[in-house]
């Protein structure tokens, strides 16, 4: 039985969805942003860019699902925390 959008997807197309959404995440933080600074006016009130904000990351966080597996979690866990701990680093000895 077919219950999850990988059994009826190739992994290939799988990555073109993540591409896309990812782009489509990309272009809602930056709408966000315009919100924020007023710099560059848009119509979007900052509550809809938000709102699409966050949609787009559940659309990220889908195609993600259906790529990866339980063990790669684990590693962009770890990753993450290294990632992090370093931003962390470079904004301090700024």
């Amino acid at each position: 039985m077919k219950t999850r959008p990988r059994d009826y997807l190739t992994e290939s197309e799988l990555l073109c969805q993540l591409a896309e959404e990812a782009a489509e995440l990309a272009q809602a933080a930056l709408k966000e942003r315009r919100t924020l600074t007023n710099e560059n006016p848009t119509p979007v009130s900052y509550a809809a860019a938000r709102n699409n904000l966050i949609e787009e990351v559940a659309d990220v966080f889908v195609c993600l699902s259906e790529l990866l597996e339980l063990h790669d979690w684990e590693e962009v866990a770890n990753i993450r925390e290294e990632k992090e701990n370093r931003w962390l680093r470079r904004l301090s000895e700024k």
